[in-house]
């Protein structure tokens, strides 16, 4: 990485370690904790050919939970925020992010609710695909609505569909069975392996590292 780089990245995990405060003045509170439970990470997490700045933040509620991805742009000297979500982010090799839901209000104990996010190399940003749930019929066989749970989808018969709520479609809702949903997640998986993310605490020590 340029010095200059390294001095951004450098900056902006000072100012989250010493004063909470995030690039772009994003507010996610505090609570008090030790500032050595938040994680960050340098790495090439979206295949750009530049390393990125990962933090993880948890020393705040949970709604201010976050998994924070910045790239640095040298023609404005500084950082920019790439993608935020809650932790729990998969992230594949191919450029796809799998990010479980914070909460599981679903009909289904098998999957967990989660959205699933491509890398776009035009904007060197996150498009949402779509977001995922499930419904187990041994759970309830009827949804919050009083809808009966929908056998003549469920081919497998293993009482579970699948609802695939793409961001750009207008078909929101439609019941899926298990082989249907298998493939629809692989055509975005594609045979892809996960990143494994090599985090350090966030601690003034593991900061003068990267200088």
């Amino acid at each position: 990485m340029e010095m200059e780089q390294i001095q951004a990245y450098w900056t902006v995990l000072t100012d989250i370690y010493h004063y909470q405060i995030f690039p772009g003045g994003r507010d996610l509170g505090y609570d008090g904790w030790p500032m050595s439970d938040n994680r960050f990470a340098l790495g090439d997490i979206d295949g750009d050919g530049s390393e990125e700045l990962i933090v993880l933040y948890c020393t705040t509620s949970t709604s201010g939970h976050a998994e924070i991805i910045y790239d640095y742009y040298a023609s404005a000297g500084g950082v920019r925020e790439q993608f935020i979500e809650y932790p729990g982010v998969v992230h594949f090799d191919n450029g796809i992010l799998k990010v479980d839901a914070s909460h599981n209000h679903t009909l289904s104990a098998k999957i967990w609710p989660y959205t699933l996010y491509q890398y776009n190399a035009e904007s060197d940003s996150y498009d949402v695909i779509a977001q995922v749930e499930a419904w187990d019929k041994e759970i309830r066989d009827t949804d919050y609505e009083g809808n009966a749970f929908p056998d003549d989808v469920d081919a497998d018969k293993d009482q579970t569909v699948y609802y695939i709520m793409e961001a750009d479609s207008s078909a929101q809702g439609v019941a899926v069975d298990g082989e249907a949903y298998d493939q629809w997640y692989e055509t975005y998986r594609n045979g892809a392996g996960t990143i494994s993310i090599p985090y350090l605490a966030l601690t003034e020590e593991n900061i003068a590292m990267l200088k």
